[in-house]
């Protein structure tokens, strides 16, 4: 919640350019720094594309999408990926 809560704070006192990086990579960065201590992270992000989910889909070398065995769900997940 932390991270949905200041990405826009801090998006709205970056000029042009940083805004762009400081959104996309915030996670990569973070991620980036403990790369050789993991073999996996797992990061589990809410069901909305908000900052933490984009900037996890962006980070990500790998995605598991979880989705419920029903018709209008799989179509979804169809129209997303």
């Amino acid at each position: 919640m932390e991270f949905e809560y200041d990405t826009p704070r801090v998006l709205a006192t970056q000029d042009g350019a940083e805004r762009g990086s400081v959104f996309f990579a915030r996670l990569h960065d973070a991620l980036s720094d403990v790369h050789d201590d993991y073999d996996v992270v797992i990061t589990d992000c809410p069901p909305q594309l908000g900052y933490l989910t984009m900037s996890a889909l962006c980070a990500a070398t790998g995605v598991l999408i979880t989705v419920h065995p029903q018709m209008l769900d799989v179509m979804s997940m169809c129209q997303f990926s």
